[in-house]
């Protein structure tokens, strides 16, 4: 990415990588998995600068 190095993953993988997380987005990843979502951290030259909740639907044909 224009000489930048981008990484998207879990906070599991930021950590592998040494990338803080600042609390505010750690706060919002916790909000975002009370709501059935998985946080997925974007973090761009090593500082965290996006999270977003990534989740499915269950449907009904899923259950037998």
């Amino acid at each position: 990415m224009n000489d930048r190095e981008l990484i998207v993953g879990n906070s599991n993988l930021l950590g592998e990588m040494d990338i803080d997380i600042p609390e505010a987005y750690e706060l919002r990843a916790v909000e975002l998995a009370g709501r059935g979502l998985t946080a997925t951290f974007f973090a761009v030259d090593g500082a965290v600068r996006g999270v977003i909740g990534i989740g499915d639907h269950l449907r009904a044909y899923s259950l037998v």
